[in-house]
């Protein structure tokens, strides 16, 4: 029963006549208190509005808001509208809060778009996506207008969303559970996405899938404690250029004239007047120093077009090159941050961090950062994805854990490449097919909505590659690419200046640590194998300390033997140890025979086991061996015991030293009882 000022229902409020002298009025409707101001004029289209029998308007003033205030007996069980009413009504009444019942599963028909400056408080509370309303964003969104350049431009901002569950029931496909586009300032605390897939498998580009999704024009997007299970991809950046989508980006398959200015000719170019288009990879004399400079476009037709600068003194065209759109960056996403981040069983891709078609912004880094966990990510279509795909956007910084089960092969753990990048991941990987593979996501059978084959210029560059991997099985190469290495100047899927520290475990290996295609001399490479011990050296990997350059120490074990027939000792002292500074190494080891020499060794006398094989030194200086201590040796008078490396091997070969020459030692009866042997040894690794 209504008071004057307050009132049971909603309906109770509005066959009501409050006396004139009330400016605020209430109605409590189950666990929801509402208040109401009144106005001096309404309209019905507002959700907010409330009019009383004596026509009297009143606007409701809340606080906090919930789905119930707004929810419509016509909707059934879809609480999408009421869900969409109530962050109207937080927009425009510039409520704090919308408060999610705990305890509840709202099951929902449509999206909903959050709207600036508000909070979703879902603690307990679940959302539940059971249709596909064709979506292209998250079902729960932050959006704002502007995705293109001539669009009208609204954005998004201050919005946090609190312990919301948001998930996709399995009859669903094609939509993502949360994402932001066109928003900033926007957080994401305790948030869990969960059941985001695919599009339908004859789908040659599926949508949606995302657990969290960033899109165009998303910056100081925040990430924290959340998780996304059982989707496509984990969490996707998607770093879009700035220019229409419907202007051709990539121009390429022309041919070109010698003139001022030049002409270019390709069917249906989709060129206007004054469009900024970069040059790319172009090659031979004169149209090579076109790369990276920007030009403006004069239309001819639709086939044909001219830009700014003169080909007249230049040889014949030979069709390598392209022009892409310049890119102004007004587009761009940038601070975005996952920490404490759990992607669980996304059989697409754990991460991917993209930056879409032929863009030129390489040079700026984006403040990318993901600390976290990705468990059991990536086997749905190993050989094309991975558990952290990075496709081109600068400034990506990773810090990752990751575990795959003997159930949950991979093609790898990392798939593309980023400039500016700094990338370090520990874990467990039962079976792999490589820890590293700088292919573009877009270089097999299944690509995303927006993939390009054109990865920008530059995406993989002065960056930092850090593994610590336990597992099984790699069955290919540790690291891997689809193309020659050629050089800076044509640099798709390429690396330079970056350097790569790997070491792992794995027992079986069917590959090499480096593949030649992947090699690029301004890259270092240390690949160390855990289990053996092996490590691969490429190029000037370098430690920042006062030995000027990379050290590495270690055990080893010499053994006496004869290059014919080793034959077998036993031994006191068998133990050396070395150290390695760049590509020089130096030992020490002792050598004591317990008892008698072996008599069947046969051939030159050795000592081998050395940690790496010998290089051929400048002017025949293979390696230098000193003897500081020798007993029980039996040479001739004025003779020493001295030795060399033989290059290619592990192995130093004993000779007789006398004032003239070195003789090799070819018989084990000049090695007496209880021969001991205490030496020296540098050289450089071959």
């Amino acid at each position: 029963m209504g008071t004057d000022s307050q009132y049971d229902t909603l309906g109770e409020l509005q066959a009501a006549s409050p006396p004139a002298i009330l400016k605020r009025v209430s109605a409590n409707l189950a666990r929801d208190f509402r208040s109401f101001k009144r106005i001096t004029a309404g309209s019905a289209d507002r959700p907010d509005h409330v009019q009383t029998a004596d026509s009297a308007w009143w606007e409701q003033v809340d606080q906090i808001l919930t789905p119930e205030m707004f929810y419509k007996t016509s909707d059934g069980d879809n609480w999408a509208p009421a869900m969409q009413a109530a962050a109207n009504a937080a927009e425009n009444i510039n409520a704090p809060m919308i408060y999610l019942r705990p305890n509840f599963e709202y099951t929902m028909d449509d999206h909903v778009v959050l709207k600036a400056g508000i909070v979703v408080w879902g603690y307990g509370a679940k959302l539940l996506m059971r249709s596909n309303p064709n979506l292209r964003g998250g079902f729960i969104r932050t959006q704002g207008s502007g995705v293109n350049v001539n669009d009208d431009f609204i954005q998004r901002d201050d919005m946090a969303l609190m312990g919301v569950w948001a998930e996709v029931l399995p009859t669903v496909k094609g939509v993502n559970c949360f994402g932001t586009t066109v928003s900033s300032r926007i957080s994401f605390v305790d948030c869990t996405a969960k059941g985001a897939t695919w599009g339908e498998e004859n789908d040659p580009k599926p949508k949606g899938g995302r657990g969290f999704s960033c899109h165009t024009r998303s910056s100081m997007i925040k990430h924290v404690n959340c998780k996304a299970i059982d989707c496509s991809i984990g969490a996707h950046i998607l770093d879009k250029a700035d220019y229409d989508w419907t202007v051709t980006p990539v121009l390429q398959g022309f041919s070109a004239t010698n003139a001022n200015p030049v002409v270019f000719t390709l069917t249906n170019h989709g060129l206007q007047n004054g469009d900024q288009y970069q040059a790319q990879a172009f090659t031979g004399d004169g149209w090579s120093n076109l790369n990276g400079n920007t030009f403006t476009v004069t239309r001819i037709d639709s086939s044909r077009f001219r830009l700014n600068f003169s080909s007249a003194s230049y040889p014949a065209f030979n069709g390598a090159g392209r022009l892409s759109k310049a890119d102004t960056g007004y587009m761009r996403g940038s601070g975005i941050t996952y920490l404490g981040m759990e992607v669980e069983n996304c059989d697409l891709d754990g991460l991917i961090f993209e930056q879409v078609l032929d863009s030129q912004n390489t040079t700026e880094p984006k403040n990318i950062y993901f600390q976290g966990r990705l468990r059991n990510c990536a086997t749905r279509y190993p050989s094309d994805h991975s558990i952290i795909n990075l496709a081109g956007i600068p400034g990506v910084t990773v810090d990752a854990q990751v575990f795959n089960d003997r159930d949950h092969p991979v093609g790898s753990v990392i798939r593309g490449s980023s400039a500016l990048a700094d990338i370090r991941v520990r874990g467990y990987v039962h079976t792999t097919a490589h820890y590293i593979d700088h292919r573009p996501m877009t270089d097999g059978s299944k690509d995303l909505e927006v993939g390009s084959t054109l990865h920008p210029e530059g995406t993989s560059r002065s960056s930092k590659y850090e593994l610590r991997i336990e597992g099984d099985t790699v069955s290919g190469d540790i690291i891997y690419s689809a193309n020659t290495q050629v050089g800076e100047t044509h640099n798709q899927n390429y690396t330079w200046r970056s350097s790569y520290d790997v070491e792992y475990s794995a027992s079986s290996f069917g590959g090499v640590a480096i593949a030649d295609v992947a090699k690029h001399n301004t890259n270092s490479y240390r690949i160390k194998n855990t289990n053996t011990g092996d490590v691969t050296l490429v190029g000037k990997y370098n430690f920042e300390s006062n030995t000027g350059g990379f050290y590495e120490e270690g055990t080893w074990t010499p053994v006496l033997r004869g290059s014919s027939v080793p034959g077998s000792n036993a031994y006191s002292y068998q133990v050396g140890t070395w150290k390695r500074i760049g590509d020089s190494y130096e030992l020490e080891g002792r050598l004591t025979v317990s008892g008698n020499v072996d008599p069947t060794m046969a051939g030159n006398m050795e000592i081998a086991g050395l940690p790496a094989a010998v290089a051929a030194g400048a002017h025949g200086r293979e390696a230098s061996v000193c003897f500081n201590y020798v007993n029980n040796l039996s040479l001739a008078a004025g003779k020493s015991i001295s030795g060399r490396g033989l290059v290619g091997t592990s192995t130093v070969v004993l000779a007789e030293r006398d004032n003239v020459r070195d003789t090799n030692l070819t018989s084990a009866t000049k090695f007496g009882s209880n021969l001991d042997m205490r030496f020296r040894i540098v050289y450089s690794r071959d």
